[in-house]
Formats: C-alpha cells, sequence, structure tokens
C-alpha cells in the first residue's frame, strides 16, 4: 500500500507590511485575516481588514497609511502666516508680523496628531516704548510712542543738560535708545560768615590739561557776589578772614572737597570757624605736654618727666590757631638726708660703691639708692627694708630701719 492521503489547508502569500502603519495577524490560511493601523498622525487610506480566499488571494487591496492635514484657518493681524500645502503632519507654521509690530507667542508651530496646531496662536502688538518723561526743569517734544519715532529734549534757560544724547529713538526692542536726561539747576552764592572773599570755580577748570599754563587757570576764577547763581558743577573757593579758617569736608578717602553745586544744592554748607591750630603746644624742658586735638578750644596738659615738679600753668589752651602762652617749668626735685641710725649708718650708692651718706650732701636726684648697714654686734629688724629710692623726692619705702642687739 502506498503513503496514507493527506488534506492541507490552502494559504495565501504574504500580503506584506505597510509604510507608517503595522500588521496584525501571522495567520494565512483560507478565511483567515489581517488588520492593518497607522501610526499615530496618520490616517488609513482603503479597507483596514483583509480576508484570504478560497482562490488563494487577499480580498481587496492593500490599504496605505498617508499624513493627517491640518487647516491653518487663523487669522494673524498685522503679520502673516507662512507654511507648506498641504500642511501635513509634523510640518511647521511660521509667523511673522508687520513692520513695528512684535510677536506676542511663539514664532513657529507644528501640526499635530489630532489635525490641530500645536500650542496657543500669537498676536502682532504694536511696539510702543512708553512715555519717557516727565523732564524736571525741561521739556520733551515729540507725543508718539511707537516703534522709529523720536523724541527731544530741551532744558529750560539757565538749566545745564547732563545726558547722552538731546534726542532718543523708539527701537525694535520696546526701549528707548537713550535715557532721559537731566536738566540740572543753578546754585545761589551762599552768605558764609568771616568769609573775606567767595570765587567761584566754573568745572571747565576741571577739564584743563596738566601743562596749561596755570595762569590761565584763573580766568576761570571769578569772584562770586552774594546771591548770584552759579551754574551746576561749579566749585567754591572760600578765604576765611585772619585767625578763621574753611570748615572742610572730607569724601570717604579723607580727600578734601570743595563745595560742589549738585542741581540746585551746595554739597555742603561752607563755613568759616575759629582756625585750629597748626601745631602741639611747646613742652617745657624735661617735660611733655598731651593733647587729644589742635581744633580750636582743645587743651594741651602739661607733665613733667619723674622726678620733677610742675612749676606754673599745668595746661594750655588753642585759641583762634594760637596757644596761649604759659610760664611752666619743670624743676627738678631732691631728696633730703633720711637721717641717722642708732648702732647703724646709712650708706649712698654710688657708680663705684657705697659710701657713708651725710648730711651735708646735697641734690640727691631721682633713682639714686641709698643701703642700710648695723654695727657689729647688731641687725635690722626683722622686716625692715634693706634700703631705699629716691622717688619724685621721697625715700621709698618710707621709714629707717632699727638696728638691734644680738
Amino acid at each position: 500500500m502506498g503513503a496514507p492521503f493527506r488534506c492541507i489547508p490552502k494559504i495565501c502569500s504574504d500580503p506584506g507590511h505597510i509604510e507608517n502603519g503595522k500588521r496584525h495577524g501571522d495567520s494565512f490560511i483560507i478565511a483567515s485575516s489581517v488588520l492593518y493601523t497607522c501610526n499615530e498622525g496618520y490616517e488609513m487610506v482603503g479597507q483596514a481588514r483583509r480576508y484570504c480566499q478560497s482562490d488563494n488571494m487577499w480580498s481587496g487591496q492593500q490599504p496605505q497609511c498617508v499624513p493627517v492635514t491640518c487647516n491653518p484657518t487663523d487669522h494673524l493681524e498685522n503679520g502673516k502666516i507662512n507654511y507648506a500645502y498641504p500642511l501635513v503632519y509634523n510640518s511647521t507654521v511660521e509667523y511673522s508680523c508687520d513692520f513695528g509690530f512684535k510677536l506676542v507667542g511663539p514664532s513657529r508651530r507644528i501640526c499635530g496628531p489630532d489635525r490641530r496646531l500645536l500650542g496657543e496662536a500669537p498676536q502682532c502688538q504694536e511696539i510702543d516704548c512708553g512715555e519717557i518723561g516727565p523732564l524736571n526743569n525741561g521739556h520733551i517734544k515729540g507725543f508718539s510712542t511707537r516703534m522709529g519715532d523720536k523724541k527731544r529734549f530741551h532744558c529750560l534757560d539757565g538749566m545745564k543738560f547732563q545726558g547722552e544724547s538731546f534726542e532718543t529713538v523708539c527701537l525694535e526692542s520696546g526701549r528707548w535708545s537713550h535715557p532721559l536726561p537731566l536738566c540740572l539747576g543753578p546754585c545761589t552764592v551762599p552768605q558764609v560768615e568771616h568769609a573775606s572773599k567767595v570765587y567761584v570755580i566754573q568745572p571747565d577748570l576741571l577739564n584743563a590739561k596738566p601743562d596749561r599754563d596755570p595762569s590761565q587757570h584763573m580766568v576761570l576764577l571769578t569772584q562770586a557776589k552774594l546771591g548770584e547763581k552759579t551754574s551746576h558743577g561749579s566749585f567754591l573757593e572760600i578765604v576765611c578772614e585772619d585767625n578763621y579758617e574753611l570748615d572742610e569736608q572730607m569724601d570717604k578717602d579723607s580727600v578734601i572737597q570743595a563745595p560742589v553745586c549738585n542741581n540746585s544744592t551746595w554739597s555742603y554748607e561752607p563755613k568759616c570757624k575759629p582756625a585750629s591750630c597748626k601745631s602741639t603746644p611747646p613742652s617745657p624742658k624735661n617735660g611733655r605736654v598731651r593733647v587729644a586735638s589742635i581744633e580750636h578750644g582743645s587743651k594741651g596738659y602739661i607733665h613733667c618727666l619723674d622726678g620733677f615738679r610742675l612749676k606754673g600753668s599745668s595746661t594750655s589752651e588753642c585759641i583762634m590757631g594760637n596757644w596761649t602762652e604759659v610760664d611752666s617749668q619743670c624743676i627738678e626735685i631732691f631728696c633730703a638726708f633720711p637721717g641717722y641710725i642708732d648702732h647703724g649708718r646709712v650708706l649712698l650708692v654710688g657708680l663705684t660703691g657705697m659710701y657713708d651718706y651725710k648730711p651735708y650732701i646735697k641734690r640727691i636726684s631721682n633713682n639714686r639708692q641709698i643701703a642700710y648697714e648695723c654695727d657689729p654686734g647688731f641687725h635690722v629688724n626683722d622686716g625692715a627694708p634693706s634700703g631705699a629710692t629716691c622717688m619724685d623726692g621721697q625715700w621709698k619705702p618710707e621709714g629707717l630701719p632699727t638696728c638691734i642687739k644680738e
């Protein structure tokens, strides 16, 4: 007998895959089917399901996945919308504004899978820099604040212009090309008590070259009259009466600053004060003077060196730039003969040794020393000092010892 008879199912050929989509189902026998789906952003053209027929052929035609399209129906007022037609999935729409307008929102949007453009629609907003004023002590010409418009600055008579430019332009950025300037007012020359002369130094002097003839500088140094006006930036040079001086101000670096006119106000009120002394008062011989200040009204305190006593005034006062005269003297003081010690003696200590101290020896000066000594068979009482030192006219420690018989 031959091989047994067997029936096998009919099959269709592989139906294939589709671009931008997927095939579901791997059975190709008669009556089976496959299903096609599209990726996100694509839609089906044709039948999604195909069947394996009895003639070993798949029903229908293989479908296609084509990208979805968006409809850019948005209208951009004062601007333009640019895109390639048809506007398919993942393609871009670009927005731009007309001259004088700026884009508020995204400059690009993408066609999404749900047939709508992603994100919010932008707008074209007119570029407006806004008002730059007001200009104190001046006025501004020009009313419009839109892009490309200009404004000009003008200061009132007697005011000094200080700024980058006399005009400004509204830029595409929405900012003015130059900031608001200042119109700075003049100052009134003040009355300065005890001033003999007040000069005004114009700010031009500050721009003089170092090698310029100093005599030419004096052309700008004019004597001022009380109450007259002087421009912003001017300095005052004040000459005080005899025995007076300018109460000068200093900056943070301890540099003396002259009064300067700053927009109608002087940087400080100038004053002529009683003059300070230029040095400390003279010290007496064998003494010194301690001072805390050399300003008018300050006092110097006179002290004598050790071994000297002050005779006369102990203070000197600075009055209008001069120290009051004093007749102070530092007189040397001496220690007197300390007395005798029963059964002992007092010895004066010298450079080469010690010798008996007798009452006729005078002028024992500060820091000289004496020693005490008992006769043979006697000793100094317990606790008594072995000697003393002359200090400011007194023997220290005070008192003589006692010599006790052994």
